[in-house]
């Protein structure tokens, strides 16, 4: 257990985003992009787009929860603007991005987060 919480620690300290000082609903919301991203880019297995959309919403969900543990009257709503916002930031990247550290980084990033906030589909089978 301890061995476990220091290295999700050094895993945080050694890769953080830029958005990681963010709210946990929104960083679950730039996740609910990140994770799926390499299955959306690359699908060609429906099966594959259908579990990519799945985790995304398992995060967007996940994000909704905490949006209204973190005080926000109209979670849903919260969600789907911020949602609105960011999905450009990470849909219109050129595919190769994928191929980065950056991209990785924030793959590692997006499972400690996932599994600290209890998303309910583990992201850990996702491409990435």
């Amino acid at each position: 257990m301890v061995r476990t919480l220091l290295a999700a620690a050094l895993a945080t300290t050694l890769m953080t985003p830029a958005q990681a000082d963010e709210a946990m609903s929104a960083q679950l919301v730039d996740c609910s992009f990140i994770v799926p991203l390499s299955d959306m880019f690359f699908a060609d297995d429906p099966s594959t787009l259908q579990d990519a959309t799945i985790v995304s919403a398992d995060y967007q969900a996940t994000a909704m929860r905490h949006a209204a543990f973190e005080g926000h009257g109209q979670p849903a709503a919260y969600v789907a603007e911020m949602a609105a916002a960011k999905k450009d930031n990470w849909m219109s990247r050129d595919p190769s991005w994928l191929e980065q550290s950056e991209y990785r980084d924030w793959v590692g990033f997006c499972r400690i987060v996932g599994q600290k906030a209890g998303v309910v589909v583990s992201p850990l089978n996702v491409s990435g």
